[in-house]
C-alpha cells in the first residue's frame, strides 16, 4: 500500500483496515493523523478499480486540504518517480549528496528530468 513516503501530506498513516469478500473482491482504508492540526485523513482503495499501486491508486482521499503535498503516486508525478528510481540505483557519492544531508532539490530534479 502507499505509505507516508509516496504521499507526503503531513498525515502519518497509523491505521490500516482490509476487507475481503468470498468472491475475492477487496477494499482497504488507511488513516493518517496530522499531529499539528489534530485532523485525520482517510485513504480508500477499491481492488476492482485499482490499475496500479504506484499511479493514482486511491479510489478516494477524504479530508480537508492542509499545506503542501508531495504526491508521488499522482499521474503528473511520473517524471519524479522515474527520477527517484534513477537516483536510487546510483551510489550516494555519485548522486551528489551525503546520506545525512541531501543536496538535491526538487528544482534540480525537475530541471534535469522535467
Amino acid at each position: 500500500m502507499v505509505d507516508n513516503s509516496a504521499v507526503q501530506d503531513g498525515f502519518n498513516i497509523y491505521h490500516h483496515v482490509f476487507a475481503f469478500t468470498a468472491d475475492g473482491r477487496w477494499a482497504a482504508v488507511q488513516q493518517g493523523m496530522n499531529q499539528s492540526s489534530g485532523w485525520a485523513r482517510r485513504y480508500h482503495w477499491m481492488g476492482e478499480k485499482l490499475n496500479s499501486f504506484v499511479r493514482e491508486p486511491h479510489a478516494a482521499i477524504c479530508g480537508n486540504p492542509v499545506g503542501l503535498v508531495l504526491n508521488m503516486v499522482a499521474g503528473d508525478s511520473e517524471g519524479a518517480r522515474d527520477a527517484s528510481l534513477y537516483l536510487n540505483k546510483k551510489p550516494a557519492d555519485r548522486v551528489g549528496f551525503e546520506p545525512t544531508r541531501p543536496l538535491i532539490t526538487a528544482y534540480s530534479i525537475s530541471s534535469r528530468w522535467g
